[in-house]
């Protein structure tokens, strides 16, 4: 998952489904989402003792991940420039 790298001639399209199938794959293993809680804990808006308020920035933080490896792996002489 964290080295999925958009191959050579490969289009935005079919890079985009295989990230996305090593997500699911990683998820079906470990059996949920990523739980980032520490990350999620030093938000600046996160509030502490409120579980609905954790469950949410835990969701932003695995969301914020996944779309900074996608960027990250993404050919970069064509999207480099995004990030």
């Amino acid at each position: 998952m964290m080295t999925t790298k958009q191959r050579e001639g490969e289009n935005l399209v079919e890079d985009t489904w295989r990230f996305k199938t090593a997500k699911d794959v990683l998820e079906s293993h470990i059996g949920v989402a990523l739980s980032l809680t520490k990350y999620a804990k030093e938000m600046v808006e996160y509030i502490d003792k409120d579980k609905a308020s954790f469950e949410e920035y835990c969701k932003k933080a695995n969301a914020g991940l996944f779309a900074f490896l996608y960027l990250e792996n993404s050919d970069q002489v064509k999207y480099g420039s995004i990030i």
